[in-house]
């Protein structure tokens, strides 16, 4: 029960029947079966079952839906991409600030980089409440 749209179509069928939780449970029967994750969830919602949120379909439909957005969205792909570095704070890291150049030289001759320019820097940690002026 991994799959991200199990959300999707338990929110689709409560907003179909707008909010009616039996109307959303016969919608949800009749779209993706009696034995589906949000006939399931919409069971649950009916029959007073308790809070969704600590049932365990709810949350792991909700963790796959989550997890379907953060790898679709901008930060997810550049993550798959390249990855981002975790560095703690106060830890002292080198940043380039200017782009590197290079002279042409001779063939087997080595080439030395010119203009490349880098500082240190640190990431400081956030404040609460954040001031925002």
């Amino acid at each position: 029960m991994r799959d991200p749209r199990d959300i999707i179509r338990f929110i689709k069928a409560k907003a179909v029947a707008a909010g009616d939780p039996v109307g959303a449970l016969a919608y949800a029967k009749g779209q993706y079966g009696p034995e589906s994750v949000p006939a399931r969830l919409l069971q649950k919602d009916v029959m007073g079952a308790g809070d969704l949120g600590a049932d365990p379909d709810f949350r792991a439909a909700g963790r796959a839906f989550l997890e379907l957005v953060k790898n679709r969205s901008l930060i997810g792909k550049i993550q798959a991409a390249v990855g981002f570095y975790q560095v703690p704070f106060y830890t002292g890291v080198l940043t380039q600030d200017q782009a590197s150049g290079a002279a042409w030289t001779g063939e087997g001759q080595r080439i030395k980089l010119a203009t490349a320019k880098y500082r240190r820097a640190a990431l400081p940690a956030l404040s609460w409440p954040p001031s925002f002026r």
